[in-house]
């Protein structure tokens, strides 16, 4: 029973997602990003958790709302549906860092590109930096960006380790960090399984970062600070 459901859904998340990129180019032809914005957060994330189910919460967002200069969100992932989770969330336009990889999925790689989205070629070290150097620029622009910072999907549920790729740009721009937890979308969807569930969602913010305060310390330093905070806030829903 389950089967046939999960297909309609992906059936009906899929067609939704397509009517709406296309959309998305519609508006950003005339230059709207912010239309493209209001799109992706007033239609797209809100609908797609409706359709699977999932109940989303948030706990201490005042912390996101409260801030005055861009950053960094880094969480923790176990979902695809973290993404949605997040935007649903947090009331920044946000900007995601992507593995290559997604550039090449059709309407899908059209999409995250016109959005300003960051695409990371985790194979190739110089490339890798060139784009989380572009990630650098786009904050101090004046944009908010989300990291994934182990790469992957969980796919036991536990966090772990973070890449320091992401917390060298940081650490060099003085780019502040805002932890983020995430927990209940593993459950809506595993990581590598066909199967969508119901289920409630918790986003859990942290006390900013802030990246001077790491200034005469390693990179190292500073990702696995930024890691203790996104696991205590983890433990603590």
């Amino acid at each position: 029973m389950w089967f046939i459901i999960n297909i309609l859904q992906t059936i009906i998340l899929f067609s939704w997602s397509i009517f709406l990129i296309l959309c998305v180019f519609i508006v950003l032809l005339f230059r709207q990003r912010k239309a493209a914005f209001f799109i992706v957060e007033k239609l797209w994330s809100p609908v797609i958790l409706f359709i699977v189910g999932a109940r989303v919460e948030s706990i201490d967002k005042e912390k996101a709302l409260a801030l005055t200069e861009p950053a960094i969100f880094a969480s923790n992932h176990q979902s695809n549906f973290d993404i949605p989770a997040i935007i649903n969330q947090t009331k920044q336009h946000l900007h995601f860092i992507a593995k290559k990889e997604i550039k090449k999925v059709p309407f899908l790689g059209q999409y995250t590109a016109a959005m300003g989205m960051i695409f990371v070629d985790r194979g190739n070290k110089m490339k890798a930096k060139e784009s989380l150097q572009k990630a650098g620029a786009l904050i101090k622009g004046g944009r908010d960006v989300v990291i994934f910072p182990e790469g992957t999907r969980s796919k036991d549920g536990k966090i772990h380790q973070f890449k320091r790729g992401a917390f060298i740009v940081a650490k060099e721009g003085m780019v502040n960090a805002v932890p983020v937890a995430i927990k209940g979308t593993r459950k809506v969807n595993p990581s590598g399984k066909f199967r969508l569930r119901p289920g409630k969602v918790i986003v859990k913010y942290g006390d900013l970062i802030l990246a001077e305060n790491f200034k005469d310390k390693t990179v190292e330093d500073f990702a696995n600070h930024v890691q203790q905070e996104v696991e205590k806030l983890f433990d603590s829903i």
